[in-house]
């Protein structure tokens, strides 16, 4: 007795669909935290910061003066001191 994915031929729609479907569920999602918390970050501005690639606290607390103020250049932020605010506050919820 045959079993269905003996019973597929390599290469058939059915297999290819089949291999297609195992890959996409083995591809985890990417993990980010709700930076809403942060004070002065709604939803707006976090999707553009996952846009940035600023997915987590980490990724947040973990920027230096330039990158935070290319951040906020990215952002067109008015106020240059507000990427430094995200990141002391991103480092208090990892400490």
């Amino acid at each position: 007795m045959l079993t269905d994915e003996l019973a597929e031929p390599a290469g058939s729609d059915a297999s290819v669909a089949t291999e297609a479907q195992a890959d996409e569920s083995e591809t985890p999602e990417p993990y980010f935290d709700d930076l809403t918390v942060i004070d002065g970050i709604g939803h707006g501005l976090h999707s553009r910061l996952k846009e940035y690639g600023v997915l987590t606290f980490a990724d947040l607390a973990g920027l230096d003066t330039t990158a935070a103020v290319n951040l906020g250049t990215h952002l067109e932020l008015e106020d240059p001191e507000t990427v430094a605010n995200w990141v002391a506050q991103a480092k208090g919820f990892l400490s």
